[in-house]
C-alpha cells in the first residue's frame, strides 16, 4: 500500500474520531494502518497508540504491547505511560513501575505521569512514603483535580498523617469532615493499624 493510500487511512480515522464512531469501526481502521505503515513512521506510531488507547481497558496486555512498540522507536513518554496503565490493569505493578519512571525521563513534569506512579506505588506496592513524594508534585501542579488529591490523600493517611488527609479530601475533593473522616477509616481498615499522625 503506497503513501496515497496511508494518507487516506488517516484521513478516514481523523474523520471516524471526530463522528465519536466506536471501537467497531475504528479498530479494524487502526490494524490495517499499523499494518502498511513504515516502521518507525510517524502514521505507524500514532495508529498503535490510538489503538492502544482505545483498547486499554478491554484489552490491557494488547494496548500495552501496542504502545511498546512505539516506546522502543521513539522517545515517547505518552507510549510509557500507556504501557504503565496497561501493566497496572494487569496487576504487573513493578513492571509498571519501571514504565512510569520511563516517561517521567522523557517528561519529568507530566503530572499523569507523576500521579499513575505514585498511586502505583502506594496502592499496588505498598510503598506509600515514596509514593507521597510523586503525588504531592502533581498535587502541587494540578491542585483542583480530585483524583490526584484522593490518591495523595490515600498515601499521606497510610503515613499516619490523618489530620493533613482529612485537609486535602475536604479541600480538594469536597467532602465534608465526617465523610473524609469515615473514607479514611475506610482505606486504613484495608491495611495495617492506623498509624499516629506525626509532624511534618
Amino acid at each position: 500500500m503506497g503513501q496515497r493510500s496511508v494518507e487516506c487511512l488517516l484521513h478516514d480515522i481523523a474523520f471516524a474520531l471526530k463522528q465519536q464512531m466506536g471501537p467497531s469501526e475504528l479498530v479494524p481502521m487502526l490494524e490495517r494502518l499499523v499494518l502498511v505503515a513504515p516502521a518507525g513512521s510517524e502514521a505507524r506510531c500514532y495508529g498503535y497508540l490510538q489503538l492502544a488507547e482505545l483498547i486499554l481497558h478491554s484489552q490491557p496486555f494488547r494496548a500495552a504491547s501496542c504502545a511498546r512498540v512505539v516506546a522502543m522507536e521513539s522517545a515517547s513518554d505518552r507510549a510509557w505511560g500507556i504501557v504503565g496503565l496497561g501493566l497496572t490493569l494487569l496487576g504487573h505493578y513493578r513492571a509498571a513501575v519501571k514504565a512510569y519512571r520511563r516517561a517521567l525521563l522523557i517528561a519529568p513534569n507530566h503530572v499523569g505521569h507523576l500521579h499513575n506512579l505514585g498511586h502505583v506505588l502506594d496502592v499496588g506496592l505498598d510503598r506509600y512514603t515514596e509514593a507521597r513524594t510523586y503525588l504531592e508534585i502533581a498535587h502541587g501542579r494540578e491542585p483542583k483535580v480530585r483524583e490526584i488529591a484522593s490518591s495523595l490523600a490515600h498515601a499521606v493517611a497510610r503515613s499516619g498523617r490523618i489530620n493533613r488527609a482529612i485537609d486535602l479530601l475536604c479541600g480538594s475533593v469536597g467532602m465534608s469532615k465526617s465523610v473524609a473522616s469515615a473514607t479514611i477509616d475506610t482505606w486504613l481498615a484495608d491495611h495495617t493499624e492506623p498509624k499516629q499522625e506525626q509532624s511534618p
